[in-house]
């Protein structure tokens, strides 16, 4: 099969990957991702001119649609970094709510040592 159009179609699949994630399959979804992303390295590799007038075409086509991968994977990225924090803010309050005093502050504590 043609590079270009290997490298089209993974990227095809790519999006679509990324436009049907639910948080609940995240993890095999990251790790089918990252298989796709690997083959599509390699076929990219493959990828040289001259090209003719059906291949500029699918080549421009390759790169809208890559850019609608950029911005699905931006929009991911930002998804688990905000759930992230969410996880990290919800640690630490369960961290206080177990054991309220193990961070008490000693501003303001002094010892008088007069006799």
């Amino acid at each position: 099969m043609n590079p270009l159009k290997q490298f089209y179609l993974l990227t095809a699949e790519l999006v679509q990957l990324l436009e049907k994630t639910d948080a609940s399959h995240r993890k095999e979804t990251i790790q089918k991702m990252n298989q796709l992303f690997e083959k599509r390295e390699e076929v990219l590799k493959q990828i040289a001119p001259p090209f003719s007038r059906g291949e500029k075409q699918l080549g421009q086509q390759a790169l809208q649609l890559n850019e609608k991968l950029v911005r699905l994977l931006t929009e991911e990225k930002n998804t688990i970094g905000t759930e992230l924090a969410s996880v990290r803010k919800q640690k630490k309050v369960q961290q206080k709510y177990v054991n309220p005093y193990a961070q008490i502050q000693t501003d303001g504590i002094f010892y008088d040592k007069k006799k």
